[in-house]
């Protein structure tokens, strides 16, 4: 019987700093106190290293007739745009994050 291997993890993404703030990647939905994985930004001010606030970028979905782990989609990576944060995740989706309002627009299907 051949045996079933689980999803690997998700990469390690670096964190951005911008105003006094370090916007990181939350991987794990348990440290947030939330079920999903992936999908959430949490921002911590550099100086005082408390949490200034924390972003759900967008839902999954989950089926609940498939493991959980294997519908995880994860963030691959963020970078400084003018316009604010952008955000890919692992389908290769693109968000962009406004900063100052903490809206976000979904930039591709």
């Amino acid at each position: 019987m051949p045996k079933m291997s689980k999803r690997m993890g998700p990469v390690p993404v670096e964190p951005v700093t911008i105003d006094g703030l370090r916007i990181e990647v939350v991987h794990w939905g348990s440290v947030l106190g939330v079920e999903q994985n992936g999908g959430y930004l949490h921002a911590i001010n550099v100086t005082s290293e408390e949490s200034a606030w924390t972003l759900q970028v967008y839902k999954i979905e989950y089926d609940p007739n498939k493991e959980m782990d294997v519908q995880d989609v994860f963030i691959t990576s963020l970078s400084l745009t003018e316009g604010g944060l952008e955000v890919t995740d692992e389908l290769d989706r693109h968000y962009l994050v406004d900063l100052q309002n903490k809206e976000v627009t979904q930039l591709t299907p």
